[in-house]
């Protein structure tokens, strides 16, 4: 996220073609206009709408057919980033497991 010059890190909870909700350690205020970036995608320029330190609310500028191509591309991001190692190491009888089953002993 950028504001002015400034560019910090965020988390963003939930992304819409008109706006995000997000958490940031900085102090940003109500009407604020920051830029949004998630990993290669466009960047969204929008307002904050509302403010709840550390969650804020902000409303995109850009709307329409650019942020379909955007939220493809944050999409494409977030599974490229959801996807196991490939060097990860599985149980060899990982069928058997059953991630719910807490009476299963801890090896």
């Amino acid at each position: 996220m950028t504001r002015e010059s400034e560019s910090f890190s965020c988390n963003v909870h939930n992304l819409s073609s008109g706006g995000s909700k997000f958490e940031i350690a900085q102090i940003l205020e109500r009407d604020d206009y920051v830029e949004l970036k998630v990993g290669d995608s466009k960047s969204l320029r929008g307002r904050v709408a509302w403010a709840k330190t550390p969650y804020y609310g902000l409303h995109f500028d850009d709307e329409g057919n650019e942020w379909s191509e955007t939220l493809a591309k944050i999409e494409a991001y977030k599974a490229e980033d959801d996807k196991p190692a490939a060097d990860a190491e599985y149980p060899e009888n990982s069928n058997d497991f059953d991630p719910f089953d807490f009476d299963q002993p801890d090896d």
